[in-house]
């Protein structure tokens, strides 16, 4: 009974997997490197709980070559072990840092348990060392076996290392929404197996893997629908959302209030652009404007995507005049953009902003207040020139 309660324990974490696997590869969700990694890490995942299963149904099996066949998946099941922790380290690195060298550089490294745990595996045939097969067709755990689990605890625990200490660093919100699932998905998994060392019999880590994997998954959707597809930066959806939880909690807070500030850019002769050189390289120069602002802003600072030609911009300064600090950087790098680019077409943008006082009680006011000061900007520039 036991056994058919874990086969169907594993069949469920596949079918969970492969659905995210499906949808994934309908959504051509395999460009970016965190992406395969990510593939990666489900496909490791399904694999292991198809060795799980079969190595569960072939225990105290008797028939022909049955020995021999419960040997060799049991050495691919546990050649495999390592895997999915791996998979997780290079995973979380990749969407800490998103730096493919550093990933190269340090793949030898990050190789060194598995390699170690494979070689364990294969001579565990004559020294017996991870488990034993009886003549009754029993499986028996080896003296070393948790040498095994302590070298996936070398990934795992590394892993959760690196994202906790982002997480120290970190003062952007979004990245710090990204360290957190970072750090959630080991635990569960570290905790059961201390569990299935423990107990013997019990195989709850991938399952518990799958789960966990399903979350990130979730999460992971959740962070791509708040996105612009083409700038990478947070989309309108997520500004109202962001605005709304501001106003709320700011309320009563006069001196919080204060601090806030709403800036919005607007992309001056765009349509120009657009027309003479077509939408490629207005796409292209958008993408370029995204980045310059992004590197303008501070970490803490929230750069989103408003829809087409306009991008805005909100955060915390103690006063006006670092506010305007703010948009003369800004300023200052479309100057250097424009020097140094080869491109022949310039970059110019208008800005306004304006400050969360005590009149404003609703998002759109916030936005009309700096998209006031942005046109008052616009219509001062075309004056003058």
């Amino acid at each position: 009974m036991l056994k058919i309660l874990y086969v169907e324990i594993s069949i469920i974490g596949i079918v969970i997997l492969l659905a995210i696997r499906f949808y994934l590869r309908k959504r051509e969700y395999t460009k970016d490197l965190d992406k395969r990694t990510f593939k990666w890490l489900i496909w490791s995942d399904i694999l292991i709980l198809i060795f799980d299963a079969i190595t569960w149904v072939m225990d105290g099996l008797e028939f022909s070559c049955s020995e021999e066949l419960f040997l060799v998946s049991m050495m691919i099941y546990y050649c495999l072990v390592p895997l999915p922790s791996l998979f997780w380290l290079l995973y979380t690195d990749v969407k800490l840092h998103a730096d493919q060298q550093r990933l190269k550089r340090l793949l030898i490294l990050y190789s060194i348990p598995c390699v170690i745990s494979t070689i364990l595996v294969l001579t565990t045939l004559k020294t017996g060392w991870i488990f034993t097969i009886g003549s009754d067709g029993v499986y028996y755990r080896g003296p070393y076996m948790v040498v095994i689990i302590l070298l996936t605890y070398v990934y795992l625990g590394g892993a959760l290392a690196m994202a906790i200490r982002e997480r120290c660093r970190e003062k952007n919100p979004d990245r710090i929404k990204v360290c957190r699932y970072l750090i959630f998905f080991p635990i569960p998994t570290i905790i059961l197996s201390f569990v299935q060392v423990e107990l013997y019999g019990v195989t709850l880590i991938w399952i518990c893997m799958a789960v966990s994997l399903l979350i990130i998954f979730l999460n992971v959707q959740s962070e791509q629908i708040s996105k612009d597809t083409l700038t990478g930066l947070l989309n309108r959806g997520y500004l109202d959302s962001y605005l709304d939880r501001i106003l709320t909690t700011s309320k009563g807070r006069p001196e919080v209030r204060a601090k806030y500030f709403a800036m919005i850019v607007d992309m001056d002769d765009f349509k120009q652009v657009n027309d003479t050189f077509g939408h490629v390289e207005g796409d292209k120069l958008l993408v370029a404007a995204a980045n310059l602002l992004k590197q303008s802003c501070r970490l803490d600072d929230v750069v989103t995507r408003m829809g087409g030609d306009e991008f805005f911009i909100i955060g915390q300064r103690d006063n006006r005049d670092e506010v305007l600090c703010l948009r003369d950087e800004i300023l200052d790098n479309v100057r250097l953009y424009n020097e140094r680019s080869n491109e022949p077409y310039s970059m110019c943008m208008s800005l306004g902003f304006a400050m969360l006082d005590k009149q404003i009680k609703r998002p759109d006011q916030f936005i009309t207040a700096a998209d006031i000061n942005m046109y008052r900007n616009k219509e001062k520039k075309k004056a003058n020139n």
